[in-house]
């Protein structure tokens, strides 16, 4: 099935696509070219077809391409099977990722993680202790996509003071939580960044993504520019 699934990828590649994403991705990245809604859509085609666990079946080691990786992933988050399935496939998968595009279109179709959030929560807690850069991200990914709440807003913070970092894209995710973070939660946001010593880079990408978010006022980003002084 991997050889009639990457013909079908490579008929709707596009070369002038694939060189600018390359530009953003790491330099051993391997693409074709298809853009994400192309993939999706052959992954729901893949599911109609009752094909998804044949797809499934084949050794992510074999899957050269970013787009046959991804399709993979999407289609662990569409498949209709038990949720302790789908955190098995889950977990395989992540071992996998090489880059910040992989981790975050997979984190972002999860969406059953809505239904049963204390379950996948308990399940992926395990990433924020991992010395490899892509798995502490998709935790970090997932929590700003389906755990900016109540329930899991005051766990998380206490989770990144005492976070270890491995590299640049799980420092990223961190401050997109917390920017995303700050648009609900801004008084808590705003004492947690003043009274929280956290990782330099982190804590001023969290800044510099919260000054560039269109849903903060510009007297709270003013305001914000003088944390940019405080010593870390």
């Amino acid at each position: 099935m991997r050889i009639k699934v990457l013909k079908k990828l490579q008929s709707i590649s596009e070369e002038k696509y694939k060189n600018f994403s390359l530009k953003l991705l790491p330099e051993n990245t391997k693409l074709l070219g298809v853009r994400v809604p192309l993939i999706k859509k052959m992954a729901k085609q893949i599911k109609k077809n009752n094909e998804s666990h044949t797809y499934l079946c084949i050794p992510l080691k074999q899957l050269e391409y970013q787009e046959e990786k991804m399709l993979f992933s999407l289609l662990i988050a569409y498949q209709d099977i038990a949720e302790e399935i789908r955190v098995e496939n889950i977990k395989k998968y992540v071992s996998y990722i090489s880059n910040w595009s992989e981790c975050d279109t997979f984190s972002s179709a999860l969406k059953t993680i809505k239904y049963n959030s204390e379950f996948y929560y308990n399940n992926f807690l395990s990433y924020t202790q991992s010395t490899e850069e892509y798995e502490v991200r998709f935790f970090y990914v997932v929590a700003t996509n389906y755990f900016i709440n109540d329930t899991y807003l005051f766990r998380i913070l206490e989770l990144i003071k005492k976070q270890k970092y491995n590299g640049f894209y799980d420092r990223m995710a961190v401050a997109w939580f917390l920017s995303m973070a700050f648009v609900k939660y801004e008084d808590e946001i705003k004492k947690y960044l003043k009274n929280t010593r956290l990782d330099t880079m982190v804590y001023q990408k969290t800044l510099s993504k919260i000054n560039d978010s269109y849903q903060i006022k510009k007297e709270v980003k003013q305001e914000l520019k003088s944390y940019l002084t405080k010593s870390q």
